[in-house]
């Protein structure tokens, strides 16, 4: 038997736990030549063995926190580990360091993404002629959406020009003027609220001129980009 060749004072068990720790590695290499786990499978085994391995490491402090019957108050420390971590890793990761590697930079521009979709999926619904479309049809008319930037006192559209468009503020602010009554503020829009929207289907002329007070991004769709989904499209129709 393989314990007759260890050393004296080598217990067995040890030989068992060793054996068994070193055949994770080629039975996890066979393992991935039948199987190609999903990304969050993926990640809750890399998330596993990265647990398991730290563990191994503080293998003295662990032990004797459990000895001391402290288990609580060395969970709490590993889930005060963990959100530190988060945290910090966010931090980092918004002051550039998500460029550190390929995998850190497509996940990063990858949840932007997703959230100013959804973000803008949330502020067209709020739009009347859109709170009656599919979700299917939102999808195919996000893609149209142009973003731009305006800097304060800059036109955004002028009163008495043909309406070509709707606009959503995604953050700034903008103030609504009648130049034909001398020059008097009608209204006041900012973050999420939407204008122009009736353009799209009618082209009317703009009734006021919108001026940017402070720099101002605003998400666009044009009656051209609107119209060619409206032809492509008998039920938005």
């Amino acid at each position: 038997m393989l314990t007759d060749l260890l050393p004296a004072g080598v217990p067995a068990q040890a030989l068992i736990f060793g054996l068994i720790s070193a055949a994770s590695l080629p039975f996890g290499a066979l393992l991935a030549l039948f199987w190609i786990p999903r990304p969050r499978v993926t990640a809750a085994l890399m998330a596993f063995g990265g647990g398991a391995l730290l563990a191994a490491l503080t293998l003295d402090l662990v032990g004797e926190a459990m000895r001391k019957h402290d288990f609580y108050a060395l969970a709490l420390g590993c889930l005060l580990g963990c959100v530190a971590f988060v945290v910090l890793n966010q931090i980092v990761n918004e002051r550039g360091g998500f460029l550190r590697s390929f995998a850190t930079t497509s996940e990063y521009l990858a949840k932007l993404k997703s959230a100013h979709v959804r973000s803008l999926a949330e502020r067209l619904s709020s739009v009347p002629m859109f709170r009656v479309l599919p979700p299917d049809l939102i999808a195919d008319l996000l893609p149209q959406v142009q973003e731009r930037t305006y800097q304060p006192g800059t036109t955004i559209i002028r009163q008495g020009e043909p309406g070509d468009g709707l606009f959503v503020i995604e953050r700034g602010e903008v103030d609504f003027i009648d130049e034909r009554n001398g020059g008097r503020k009608m209204r006041t829009l900012y973050d999420h609220d939407v204008f122009g929207e009736m353009a799209l289907l009618t082209g009317e002329p703009r009734s006021a001129t919108a001026v940017a007070v402070k720099e101002t991004s605003v998400w666009s769709i044009f009656k051209e980009q609107f119209d060619r989904l409206l032809h492509a499209s008998p039920e938005l129709a």
